[in-house]
């Protein structure tokens, strides 16, 4: 019953966009330049507007104007549920969760434009996009968006560095000595506020933020693991469990943030800035973009700080001294094109070309320096930022439209803040560590129909049972419900399709 009704909801969902979504082709400006309107998601707290440089500068090299649409990221998923349900889609946006159960049932009921051919062809895409990637991001085989290439070892234990030297705390290493790391922090006041202040700072909304870094540092497995020749789920492993009480001692222990059950991810930086936290797990790279105002309050007082002498990270030993990352799988989402804001195949293309431009040299080099002037000057050749507290907002918001930019920069040379720099290299050196899903490359039928009820279940229970309100017994009777309500379905086809690849 719910699959038939789900089905029957796409249809409708197909029969609106038609009627509606012809709003959007052919638009022009009054000068006659094409206009097309593009959603994608920001993580900063400000979005730009149609005055910034960078936009304008955008806009000159797509040859159009372009209506850009910056969503918060916490409510982006929210927001594109109701741009389906009513059927305003923009011309093209960014799906961040590609292998969710609503995308791949729209793009398998011909809600999106099929990209194999369009890829392959490109000038510049394709360049940067191999097969196993193609591969990684098909449905069914096919390719229906854009993957916005990765690297595929992002993640670390973020801490303050300043906070660890004022209490004379080595850096930690272990899961052990970050565990004393946070009773340090939120028991010695190293903010000198007199405040509360909590070890680290994290979030249970649709997941434990960052479970899957600790998990897999000190053994776990990354999603889904193959034991006994079948697939299953990390969350039915000892080792999950183990982290899982890990986290219940930080929560009774009062070491990370009390309310972390209801803030979202994005609210864990604003806890950040205010220095209520010391750590978080997380990708090393947002420590260049999330930290604005932290950075600002410090240089009101010293000029000279800067975001290196407060922010530091480390990739966790396990208890043999081994390194163990989770490994991303090559992309974060893609661009997708409704068939409905793109009704032909010559519209299709004229759009496509935009992003093919955008990852061009010219390009790359717009979107990784933004425009000479306010966002980087020229010294001995090379660029450098003109100001890092503006550069968020000026230039690294508009980076959710390139395509490979974060593997492969443009041309133009310069000279990025050392922790740029840092994270730049160690993110090349750590995929020799990385761990991967075992699942991503195959699809579940159920977990397409169910995947978001069936997370619901474990994600509920894994931040009940860290705030104790239910216990083992009743933890484990989830995972059992999790199986009858469709889990062992996904198990078994994940197995079948893994074990047909082998």
């Amino acid at each position: 019953m719910k699959k038939r009704f789900f089905l029957v909801l796409i249809c409708l969902f197909i029969g609106i966009t038609i009627f509606a979504g012809g709003s959007r082709n052919n638009t022009t400006t009054s000068g006659g330049e094409p206009s097309y309107t593009i959603m994608v998601a920001t993580w900063i707290p400000e979005p730009p507007t149609p005055s910034t440089p960078m936009w304008q500068a955008l806009n000159k090299l797509a040859g159009a104007y372009l209506d850009l649409q910056f969503i918060p990221a916490d409510s982006y998923e929210e927001r594109l549920s109701v741009s389906i349900a009513s059927g305003d889609f923009p011309h093209t946006f960014c799906v961040l969760n590609p292998k969710g159960g609503p995308f791949v049932t729209a793009a398998q009921a011909g809600m999106f434009w099929e990209l194999s051919n369009l890829i392959s062809r490109s000038t510049n895409i394709s360049q940067y996009i191999d097969q196993p990637l193609l591969r990684n991001a098909a449905i069914d085989g096919k390719n229906y968006f854009i993957p916005r290439t990765r690297v595929s070892t992002r993640t670390s234990f973020v801490y303050r560095k300043d906070w660890l030297a004022k209490l004379n705390l080595k850096v930690p290493e272990t899961l052990d000595d970050i565990y004393n790391t946070m009773r340090a922090f939120a028991t010695r006041d190293p903010a000198g506020t007199g405040r509360t202040t909590y070890g680290m700072i994290t979030s249970g909304i649709n997941g434990i933020w960052g479970f899957n870094i600790p998990l897999v540092a000190v053994g776990g497995g990354q999603n889904w693991v193959i034991e006994n020749n079948q697939m299953i789920p990390t969350f039915m492993t000892s080792a999950h469990f183990d982290m899982l009480k890990f986290y219940k001692r930080l929560y009774d222990e009062r070491l990370i943030n009390q309310d972390f059950a209801t803030i979202r991810p994005e609210q864990c930086f604003e806890l950040l800035n205010a220095e209520q936290g010391g750590m978080y797990f997380s990708n090393a790279d947002e420590v260049a973009t999330r930290f604005s105002p932290l950075l600002a309050a410090k240089q009101a007082v010293n000029p000279n700080i800067q975001l290196e002498d407060l922010w530091d990270w480390v990739q966790i030993k396990a208890p043999d001294g081994s390194i163990r990352i989770p490994g991303g799988i090559g992309f974060y989402g893609g661009f997708v094109f409704p068939k409905t804001s793109m009704k032909t195949e010559a519209e299709l293309q004229r759009l496509f070309n935009i992003f093919d431009i955008f990852d061009s040299d010219a390009g790359r080099n717009l979107l990784n320096w933004g425009v000479e002037g306010p966002d980087y000057e020229m010294r001995n050749g090379k660029a450098f930022r003109s100001n890092d507290l503006t550069w968020p907002q000026n230039v690294n918001a508009f980076q959710q439209l390139a395509i490979s930019l974060v593997t492969t920069p443009g041309t133009l040379q310069g000279v990025n803040p050392p922790i740029f720099e840092r994270y730049t290299a160690e993110n090349i050196y750590n995929q020799r560590y990385a761990l991967m899903d075992m699942s991503y490359p195959f699809i579940s039928q159920t977990a397409t129909e169910r995947g978001t009820e069936l997370s619901n279940i474990i994600n509920d229970a894994m931040v009940q049972y860290i705030m104790g309100q239910i216990n083992d017994a009743q933890y484990q009777a989830a995972i059992d419900r999790w199986r009858s309500s469709g889990g062992q379905l996904v198990m078994n086809e994940f197995t079948q399709a893994w074990r047909a690849a082998q």
